[in-house]
């Protein structure tokens, strides 16, 4: 089993994590934004330092791939979009 507090980001989390508890009012809201290798880890020590009962919900969301205007693609053509003088 991985221990959390090993893994790269672990270490770092729990600290920040429990200053946050103290920081944030009783209408508070936290949202992490953490890869899906490390999610279930972090649910866990969010668990452990906000009480399970406070969890509402997981969002969870799919990055298309990111589309660059006609003008930059590398099969368009000339990068450059001034016209042409001939």
């Amino acid at each position: 089993m991985m221990d959390v507090r090993q893994s790269g980001s672990g270490p770092n989390m729990a600290p920040r994590l429990t200053v946050l508890h103290r920081l944030l009012t009783k209408i508070g809201s936290l949202y992490l934004h953490c890869d899906p290798t490390m999610s279930h880890y972090l649910k866990v020590l969010l668990d452990a330092i906000f009480g399970a009962e406070n969890f509402l919900s997981e969002i969870i969301w799919k990055r298309s791939a990111a589309q660059l205007p006609d003008h930059l693609r590398p099969n368009s053509g000339s990068l450059d979009s001034s016209p042409t003088r001939g």
